[in-house]
Parts: C-alpha cells; sequence; structure tokens
C-alpha cells in the first residue's frame, strides 16, 4: 500500500477523532444513560463480573475506563457521555479477585491482559432516544455464561428500534462519512505537499 496514502489515512482519522460527537442531533432526539442487564451471572456464584467500556462527550478514550460491577441478574443505569467504545464484560474466579483487589484497591490491573481476567465483547447499548416515540430506551439485556474456561455474552434484547434514514443514526453516519473524505483528502494533499509531489 502507498506509504502516502496511509500517512493521509491516519491524519484523517486522528483529524475526525471527535467528530461524530460535535454532530448535532435533530429536533425530538437527545442523548441517555442506557439501561443494561446481564442474565447468567447468578449461575456462576464462584465469579465477579464486570462492565468495562470508554465514553466521554469527545474522544472516548482520552479518559480512564469506566468500570462497574455486575452484581446480579437486575438492570442497572451504564453511566456515560455521548460517545461510548470498547465495551466489555471482564470476569475472575472470585478467590483470586479478592486476594488481588486486597493487595491492590486501585483495580488498574482489572484488565483483560492480566492472567485469570476473562473478556467478552459486546454490542454497545444505544444511547439516544427519540422523546417524540418513546419516553425511555428499551433495557439491553445480554446473556453471560462461562463454559470451558472462555466467557461469552450475546445480546438477547436490542435497545434500539427501526428508525427511517433520516433519524440520526443516518445523520450522523454521512456526517461522519463526509468528515472522513474531507479528512483524509487534506490529509493526502499535506503529504504530497511535503514530499513535493503537489
Amino acid at each position: 500500500m502507498n506509504r502516502a496514502f496511509v500517512l493521509a489515512l491516519l491524519i484523517g482519522l486522528f483529524a475526525i477523532s471527535t467528530v461524530r460527537a460535535d454532530i448535532a442531533l435533530p429536533p425530538d432526539f437527545k442523548y441517555v444513560e442506557p439501561m443494561v442487564r446481564f442474565e447468567g451471572v447468578d449461575k456462576h456464584e464462584d465469579y465477579v463480573f464486570y462492565l468495562r467500556y470508554q465514553t466521554g462527550n469527545g474522544n472516548p478514550f482520552a479518559v480512564p475506563a469506566s468500570l462497574v460491577e455486575i452484581k446480579d441478574a437486575k438492570a442497572f443505569p451504564m453511566r456515560s457521555q455521548r460517545r461510548i467504545a470498547d465495551t466489555h464484560v471482564l470476569a475472575m474466579v472470585r478467590k483470586d479477585f479478592d486476594a488481588r483487589k486486597a493487595s491492590e484497591p486501585s483495580m488498574d490491573w482489572f484488565k483483560d491482559k492480566t492472567p485469570g481476567v476473562l473478556r467478552a465483547n459486546i454490542a454497545t447499548p444505544n444511547n439516544i432516544l427519540n422523546t417524540s416515540k418513546e419516553k425511555k430506551l428499551p433495557v439491553m439485556t445480554y446473556r453471560v455464561a462461562i463454559k470451558d474456561g472462555k466467557l461469552s455474552a450475546e445480546t438477547v434484547k436490542e435497545s434500539t428500534e427501526k428508525r427511517s434514514e433520516a433519524g440520526p443514526s443516518g445523520l450522523m453516519s454521512i456526517g461522519v462519512f463526509a468528515a472522513v473524505a474531507a479528512a483524509i483528502g487534506a490529509g493526502l494533499w499535506f503529504v504530497r505537499r511535503k514530499t513535493g509531489t503537489v
């Protein structure tokens, strides 16, 4: 692949890292904190479960990850801002977790790279509410299971409804695509100018 194009692509992606958060929602739409629940955690009492994700109004990776314990199968609010990314469930044998937490209470170590910690990616719940059609979003439900030492988490119920192409997802996708194209074009121009090919 052309090195100039790769560099331009990287420049473009960096330039639009927060563009989606800056696109205004259509009237009657607003950002809300989604409700989530996890079925099956009560079937694995020897394990602890946590929901881990990145969230922010701009680049969600610019701030530390959010870590929330999943204590049971009851629904709870997913505290978040406009953008949510890298949403996943972590699990660890309870006795091992308790011992590690006792010596390192900061929880900075509790990541999937840590030996003994299991990870399962999940679909990021919708956090955009159409106030003209609904008062609140349906609860996003996942089914959690551990089998043969592996953690899985599948979506049981989607928390989004079918909306017209003029809805927020469609508009935001068009805006993001346009921003990507413009940013990559600007990146190519910058690279060519630096290399003297313009």
